[in-house]
């Protein structure tokens, strides 16, 4: 039997109603997110009921001023009478679902690097985000309401290998489009990661001391820096573990599915502990955060945390495949070149306290698997980079 290994490379909820405004009237909108009191999976199975309550419809006059309180005044409407929201990186599994969810109450323009997505409501546009010039001047082309910056260098092995570019990407880029952003009046919101930390406890809070123990950590980190340089209500977000459904690239929930849906047995690692999170609610959490008046440091991570291992197994046991096919390894067993943190967990308790919906693992696999059944899924030739 054919074993395949899991090399993570990839260092990746609440209800929101983004708010807008038009010159003779204000709309309303609420976009459905996953909540827990409502249960995740109801919502993903066509049953009609909203993750989001019916009282969250709608900004309030608190998120929807604050929203807009950096706005230009002289930015121009577009036709829509909708504002425009920048999401770079759209075509990744982030990017995809902030793009795809906020064209519900946004002129939603998206940037991919290679394939073109489909996105109903979605323009996409190409850009190379290391090309700072260009990164600038779509900046000031678009002039969007907010930015949304998900897109990364992610390959951790990769990113000591090619530590110019992964600068360039993770770092310089991102300090250069935040500046364009502040300088137009936008708002930016960086997603970041929990590699800034080094694992040596977990449970992280977003005041506890970042030490990153890879060039990876180190240019998400100083990304962080220069984000909130540029203006201090900008935002960082730090997910851990991100999984759903992407067509374009595979994973860890979908390598992990795939493999087991062929019979085949793979390798997990059971001493690297992060906290799943499911990117459909992570991208309604970063929609929700948008409407906060503060700026700064949010943990949007699952609620749980666990080991690689233990969750693959969750996975298969909730998608009826068979549990014994993630057979249990130690990192050290995998030889690589970078370090990862063993204990990257985060706690939530912030975006707790504003709101924010965070989900357990189980609820989150639940909603995954009410989205499509997995014999649907053909996987992409690649995995995340």
């Amino acid at each position: 039997m054919r074993t395949r290994t899991w090399r993570r490379s990839s260092a990746r909820s609440g209800t929101c109603s983004p708010p807008w405004r038009s010159r003779r009237r204000r709309r309303r909108a609420s976009i459905s997110c996953p909540t827990r009191s409502t249960g995740a999976a109801s919502a993903s199975s066509g049953s009609g009921r909203r993750w989001a309550s019916s009282k969250a419809s709608g900004p309030s006059r608190r998120s929807s001023t604050a929203f807009n309180r950096s706005r230009s005044p002289h930015r121009p409407w577009k036709p829509s009478d909708m504002e425009t929201l920048l999401v770079v990186g759209g075509s990744g599994l982030v990017g995809a679902k902030v793009a795809g969810l906020a064209s519900k109450a946004f002129h939603v323009v998206a940037t991919y690097r290679e394939t073109k997505p489909k996105v109903a409501g979605v323009d996409f546009v190409p850009l190379h985000k290391e090309r700072v010039e260009d990164a600038m001047a779509l900046v000031r082309k678009t002039k969007p309401a907010s930015v949304v910056d998900t897109a990364a260098m992610h390959n951790v092995d990769r990113c000591e290998d090619e530590r110019e570019l992964a600068w360039q990407v993770n770092a310089g880029s991102t300090g250069a489009i935040a500046r364009a952003a502040t300088d137009i009046g936008a708002r930016y919101l960086f997603v970041s990661t929990d590699f800034v930390f080094d694992g040596q406890r977990g449970q992280y809070r977003e005041e506890d001391v970042a030490r990153p123990v890879n060039y990876y950590g180190e240019t998400k980190l100083a990304g962080e820096h220069a984000a909130l340089a540029a203006s201090a209500n900008n935002l960082v977000v730090r997910p851990s573990v991100i999984y759903g459904w992407d067509d374009t690239r595979l994973n860890f929930a979908t390598w992990v599915l795939t493999n087991a849906r062929e019979g085949k047995s793979i390798n997990v690692v059971t001493d690297w502990i992060g906290s799943p999170t499911l990117a459909d609610g992570l991208a309604a959490s970063i929609l929700r955060l948008l409407e906060l008046p503060d700026g700064g440091v949010y943990h949007l991570a699952g609620a749980e945390a666990m080991s690689r291992h233990e969750f693959a197994v969750r996975l298969l046991k909730a998608f009826g495949l068979d549990p014994s096919l993630a057979k249990p390894v130690r990192s050290a067993d995998l030889n690589m070149k970078a370090a990862r943190p063993p204990n990257s967990s985060l706690t939530s308790a912030k975006a707790k306290r504003h709101r924010i919906a965070v989900v357990s693992a189980d609820e989150g696999v639940a909603a995954m698997k009410g989205q499509r059944s997995l014999d649907s899924f053909v996987p992409p030739a690649r995995f995340k980079s």
